[in-house]
């Protein structure tokens, strides 16, 4: 982060860019794949009407699920949005200790044109930050879809409990079988 080291700097900078992009795409595969998996296993099930509803409801107009996949487009069809690097060094009170922070933003203002961007996600762009920070872009959006995750696999479970249990039922007579206690 110092102009001595300028080169490695920037190096580290393109880094978490690339981890950023990687991250867009993943979150897209994973919208992709669950949808993917709900219609080949559980078409015309409560848990597809469910997970339609909850889809409807609390993610498809989400103003930062939206942000993120069409950032994503962003992305991979225009351009990899302006980006800076920021350091933060704070004084702890010890001697000779500081807390050091780094973080990568997005420069609000010179992404907020494209003529592409759905309304959830003007929405999002109005609301954010002029410099708007990808740590937290990524650690809200995966707070969000890992709750999403969480209710959908307590429907999944739920809906298959009677053969859980008898899962869990056969199990356990197998370790007893095995184990020479019947």
């Amino acid at each position: 982060m110092t102009p001595d080291n300028y080169k490695e700097g920037t190096a580290a900078h393109m880094d978490v860019m690339c981890h950023f992009h990687n991250f867009l795409a993943a979150a897209k595969t994973l919208v992709d794949h669950t949808r993917c998996f709900i219609t080949d296993h559980y078409k015309n099930t409560p848990i597809e009407q469910a997970y339609n509803q909850k889809i409807s409801s609390d993610i498809a107009n989400d103003d930062l699920v939206r942000f993120v996949q069409d950032l994503r487009n962003y992305m991979l069809h225009k351009a990899l949005p302006h980006s800076s690097i920021s350091i933060n060094i704070k004084k702890t009170g010890k001697i000779n200790s500081n807390d050091i922070k780094t973080s990568v933003h997005i420069n609000r203002e010179k992404i907020i044109h494209w003529e592409k961007w759905t309304a959830p996600s003007k929405k999002y762009l109005c609301n954010a930050p002029a410099e708007i920070k990808i740590s937290d872009i990524a650690m809200n959006y995966g707070k969000k879809i890992s709750d999403f995750h969480n209710w959908l696999d307590a429907r999944i479970n739920k809906y298959h409990a009677k053969d859980l249990a008898h899962l869990e039922f056969l199990e356990k007579q197998l370790r007893l079988v095995t184990s020479g206690q019947t």
